[in-house]
């Protein structure tokens, strides 16, 4: 691996109170994270299930463009 010199982005969300849901709805609560993480990016980082699920119109538009 090599470590180059440039700038990262950090960008700290909402928490998810994950004591909320029990062991049984586990699964539930990786989607939300999922979810709210993929909402997070860039639509041109997103994962392809949630590209189009854009939380805003504007990012819809903009990955439409191509």
């Amino acid at each position: 691996m090599v470590i180059r010199p440039g700038e990262i982005l950090v960008e700290f969300l909402e928490p998810i109170d994950a004591s909320k849901y029990s062991l049984e709805e586990r699964e539930t609560l990786n989607e939300r994270i999922r979810a709210v993480l993929a909402a997070g990016l860039p639509p041109e980082q997103r994962p392809i299930e949630t590209a189009d699920a854009a939380p805003d119109s504007s990012a819809s538009d903009e990955q439409t463009a191509d």
